[in-house]
């Protein structure tokens, strides 16, 4: 569905519903079990979270079509995989000083939701269209000037500096990018932009997509190498909360621990595999796209 990607679409979808509020698979209350600040490398157990119920999110929830993968997975019950083994991170700050990101924030509740659990440090919430940003706006003036709303395209880049984040999120945007045209090349730049805006040694980006492993965690790799960037990457299979038993929709979250140092690009050594796992990733890209016409 290249109508996804397209600016134009969110804009003409966000006019007619003003005071919407719509939540892509997953909202945080089903999800709030994996925002541990201990899990991603707090120092002691003192958080502020915990007045939320999960699983009881009433926002309508929707789901972009899913690119064709190359297996899927199904279940009815959260799961994890620890994809690395285990290393010793540097501290991750309290949820009252984390410097967050949600990138593609739509006019979602989860920000509001994670405030209202705890994380009330500054949150920065970055979307395209420039309507849904001034509706935000508007909705969450109160919470100015610790929640900000950003209009930009991050297929542009990050409007950030280097190591300005300590957390970030992106919630079915890296699935409407693959929607796209020339979707490997925008998916491998932000994920490069990402990694250049996360606090180095304990930066944590937290991807919510409809993908499983064989389909996403490619996109996370650089040179085929999956921890390049990342000291640890875990994913987890999360149910949709509204999704009925007889027929669950499984979503995955794949919770990645940026490096302290990135090592430098082995590009004589390793253009031929970049080329091969590139061409790989764009036969995936059109397949998916194929699937969906």
């Amino acid at each position: 569905m290249a109508m996804y990607s397209q600016v134009e679409y969110w804009n003409e979808r966000y006019k007619k519903s003003p005071n919407g509020c719509l939540e892509w698979y997953q909202g945080y209350r089903n999800l709030r079990h994996l925002f541990d600040p201990e899990s991603f490398g707090a120092r002691g157990k003192g958080n502020a979270l915990g007045r939320i119920p999960r699983d009881s999110d009433p926002a309508t929830m929707e789901t972009i079509p899913e690119q064709k993968e190359a297996s899927s997975s199904s279940s009815s019950s959260t799961s994890s995989s620890f994809l690395s083994p285990p290393t010793t991170p540097s501290p991750f700050p309290s949820p009252f000083d984390a410097r967050i990101l949600i990138l593609g924030c739509g006019n979602s509740s989860f920000a509001e939701d994670m405030r209202n659990d705890g994380w009330t440090g500054r949150m920065v919430n970055l979307d395209f269209s420039e309507v849904v940003i001034e509706q935000q706006k508007e909705k969450y003036r109160h919470f100015s000037p610790k929640m900000e709303f950003v209009g930009h395209d991050i297929r542009e880049g990050l409007p950030f500096d280097d190591a300005s984040f300590d957390l970030i999120l992106a919630k079915a945007t890296f699935d409407a990018i693959l929607c796209g045209p020339t979707p490997v090349d925008y998916a491998r730049r932000t994920i490069q932009e990402v990694v250049r805006c996360l606090a180095p040694g304990h930066g944590i980006f937290f991807l919510i997509t409809s993908g499983n492993p064989d389909s996403r965690l490619v996109y996370l790799e650089h040179g085929n190498q999956l921890y390049h960037y990342w000291d640890s990457v875990r994913h987890h299979a999360v149910q949709r909360a509204s999704s009925p038993k007889s027929k669950p929709n499984t979503d995955y979250v794949y919770i990645s621990r940026r490096k302290r140092t990135i090592p430098p690009s082995r590009d004589s050594n390793s253009s031929t595999e970049e080329s091969e796992g590139t061409e790989n990733v764009k036969r995936e890209a059109e397949s998916a796209k194929d699937g969906q016409t």
